[in-house]
């Protein structure tokens, strides 16, 4: 499985950096693996962002609504 961002250059460089670090030669598919990785990672961390703004945003409407309207949402225990 490869990308159209993951270019000759970026595993290169990702060969290198990853080879330094484990003191071994890191093949091609394991650097496209890396990059792959780290892609969904971030990706994951962005839709998380991405919700918890959305979150926060759905909040500050609720708590304007209830400034608005200090019934809004109260329901008499019966």
């Amino acid at each position: 499985m490869e990308a159209e961002w993951i270019t000759e250059e970026l595993i290169a460089r990702t060969r290198k950096v990853w080879s330094d670090y484990l003191g071994r030669d890191v093949p091609l598919e394991e650097a496209t693996e890396i990059l792959l990785n780290v892609h969904m990672i971030a990706d994951a961390f962005h839709q998380a962002a991405i919700e918890a703004a959305e979150e926060r945003k759905r909040e500050a409407e609720a708590s304007k609504m209830a400034d608005a309207d200090p019934l809004a949402g109260w329901c008499p225990e019966i």
